[in-house]
């Protein structure tokens, strides 16, 4: 499937969740392959059903997105934290694993899969991608979160909003994306007194109150 990346889209979905429109030029891809099935996880007695799409975009990079039955129109775009380029050998306080660490390109979703669950019971849909490469990648992963916005609006046309969010590098990432493209980042919105005023069930999850 193609997936054409012109700043025409970019605007056209980012007006529709009421973000501002970017103001870069992003350069067209070419063809990304993808892959989907039907899953379903148990979150307390709730079974959830979700969508899992995963694949490489047309500039390398492997992304992942869950899409949850009972969607609910938001996306939360997930960064990764700081990943080696380079194989770690098992080293005093540097990697005291017992085995090395290899470069990890895979994309992640969230932070963890308690998280990534709770959100998808609750409506949110999940994504993110694994950058092409890693260490202080900061465009290079800003730019592959800009594709799969667009690959995952034009898969999913009821997504009307789009929250970053990341750990780490990915919070750098995140906040990026809220400067230069007016994505909405989570940490103006994870806060004590804004969860509390909108009483989301997230409250709970986050807070644990």
């Amino acid at each position: 499937m193609k997936h054409p990346i012109t700043k025409k889209s970019l605007v056209g979905l980012l007006s529709a969740a009421l973000i501002a429109a970017f103001t870069a030029v992003i350069p067209s891809t070419a063809n990304a392959t993808e892959g989907c099935t039907d899953q379903s996880v148990i979150v307390g007695k709730k079974n959830v059903g979700f969508e899992k799409c995963t694949g490489v975009d047309g500039i390398g990079s492997k992304y992942e997105i869950r899409m949850p039955e009972n969607f609910n129109g938001m996306l939360f775009l997930y960064s990764h934290g700081l990943r080696s380029e380079v194989t770690i050998p098992v080293l005093p306080v540097l990697n005291e694993t017992g085995k090395p660490i290899t470069a990890n390109r895979e994309p992640d979703v969230g932070p963890n899969e308690t998280v990534n669950e709770t959100l998808l019971s609750q409506g949110y849909a999940l994504a993110g991608v694994g950058g092409r490469i890693n260490g202080w990648a900061v465009p290079e992963v800003v730019e592959s979160n800009l594709h799969l916005i667009v690959m995952a609006q034009e898969m999913y046309p009821k997504i009307n909003k789009v929250i970053s969010w990341g750990d780490s590098l990915g919070g750098h990432i995140s906040q990026s994306l809220s400067e230069k493209y007016g994505i909405i980042d989570a940490q103006q919105i994870f806060t004590w007194q804004a969860l509390r005023q909108h009483n989301t069930p997230l409250v709970e999850t986050f807070f644990g109150c």
